[in-house]
């Protein structure tokens, strides 16, 4: 028997060991599972294009996670509005120490009662039509926050796109002021330049290289913003592949075929402002509702302290109605009815904000189409002039001025890749007001239930 009792403890330590063993590695993986699942997402492995930038984001910004959260507190909310239907049941018990000594108590010192909070099912019914209204406000709130950031991704792209294409140019501006430079030196040796002339060709040199350094300060910080709306970190390993951005973010895309009322029909403000709307209705209606009486239920023994010798539970039914509250039920009809006047004013400005906005868009992709071919003629121009310099120095014309004729060409071209990215932007931002970027990516019903 000892030694049978030796061998149970023995096992029962290395059934707890191994028990205490299991704790612990289940430890160590919800310990590694939370250190995973606060770390900062990896970065792709391979270039990112736009879609795939928008896939990113979608999944792990942290610009759309409080919209996001917003969402699941009011379908939380929704389910509260559910079991409303049914009233809560409180237990409350009592149990007298020392009851009085007389004839024909109640046989127990003691009181069992199951009651209800106060219920009105119209109330509960409209109550849950507000917060569905109220979910539905946050999709679209969310919705917005979406179009938004997705807007500043895309504006991301083409600008930096259009750096990358400033690049060479300003790379061949270096060349070009280099030349000068040497150019000048050379005519100062043979006396035909003086120092300032020297001195203003390396002053140009210096401006270019200073040009050069703000580009890629620029791309930098560009792509450091773009790291931040995609939830990577500024220092992770990402290359974005921009051939063709054009192509990428605006797609087939014509501002020619949106028209306003399209637009006011996708507005998220428009919609929420109608949704304001509904939801001051089903205020009024829970308003006059709460001038209807309140119902509660019972479940409950007799009173110990009460002179009936009974026992046992026995059910009961109230109303409650409050008989003077000084008119506030009646005024706040009234309030309520306010208030709704004033989101009817509020949806006629926003309706007019919406089209004026729209307006200004249209105009601006108009404004920035005659700012790039007046540009891309300029370049045309200055290409011709570079080419008629280059002949006549052939001839036996100075270097000076076929230098100058490049850096002038030079110009032009880098003002028409700035009036190209002027009007892209323009036509994105048409793409953005009009909807179509955002329910290009976005399915508004998958947040539903």
């Amino acid at each position: 028997m000892p030694t049978g009792g030796r061998s149970f403890r023995a096992d029962g330590v290395s059934v707890m060991a191994l028990g205490l063993a299991a704790l612990v590695f289940f430890a160590i993986c919800g310990i590694n599972q939370a250190a995973a699942a606060e770390s900062p997402p990896a970065a792709p492995g391979k270039p990112v294009d736009f879609d795939a930038a928008v896939g990113l984001a979608l999944r792990q910004s942290p610009l759309f996670t409080k919209s996001a959260l917003e969402i699941d507190l009011r379908h939380l909310d929704e389910t509260d509005s559910r079991t409303a239907f049914v009233p809560s049941v409180t237990l409350r018990t009592r149990y007298f120490v020392d009851r009085p000594d007389v004839p024909n108590l109640a046989p127990h010192a003691y009181s069992l009662a199951f009651l209800t909070d106060d219920y009105n099912p119209v109330e509960a019914y409209f109550t849950l039509q507000v917060r569905k209204i109220i979910t539905r406000m946050a999709i679209l709130g969310h919705l917005q926050v979406i179009a938004n950031g997705l807007h500043r991704l895309a504006q991301g792209f083409l600008q930096l796109d259009a750096m990358k294409r400033l690049s060479p140019l300003q790379e061949e501006a270096i060349k070009l002021a280099q030349k000068n430079l040497s150019y000048q030196q050379e005519r100062l040796r043979i006396g035909e330049a003086a120092p300032p002339e020297v001195e203003m060709a390396g002053q140009e040199l210096d401006l270019a290289r200073l040009e050069k350094q703000h580009l890629k300060e620029s791309q930098d910080s560009l792509e450091a913003g773009l790291k931040s709306l995609l939830g990577l970190a500024p220092e992770a390993p990402v290359t974005f592949d921009l051939s063709p951005t054009r192509r990428q973010v605006l797609e087939n895309f014509d501002p020619a075929r949106a028209n306003l009322k399209e637009v006011q029909s996708r507005s998220f403000a428009l919609q929420v402002q109608s949704l304001k709307k509904d939801l001051q209705a089903k205020n009024i209606i829970l308003a006059k509702t709460r001038l209807l009486p309140s119902l509660f239920f019972g479940v409950e023994t007799p009173d110990p302290l009460s002179a009936v010798d009974a026992s046992g539970y026995y059910f009961s039914v109230g109303v409650k109605l409050p008989v003077w509250d000084g008119f506030r039920r009646v005024r706040d009809i009234s309030r309520q009815r306010t208030i709704l006047r004033q989101f009817d004013a509020e949806a006629e400005l926003q309706e007019l904000d919406v089209g004026e906005k729209w307006r200004q868009a249209m105009e601006q992709v108009r404004t920035a189409m005659r700012a790039l071919k007046l540009a891309q003629a300029k370049q045309e121009v200055a290409r011709l002039k570079a080419r008629q310099a280059e002949i006549r120095y052939q001839a036996g014309e100075p270097l000076a001025q076929v230098l100058a004729a490049r850096r002038e060409s030079l110009e032009e071209e880098r003002q028409t890749v700035l009036k190209a990215l002027d009007h892209d932007l323009a036509r994105l931002a048409v793409r953005h007001l009009s909807g179509d970027l955002v329910y290009h990516y976005v399915d508004e019903s998958s947040w539903r239930r």
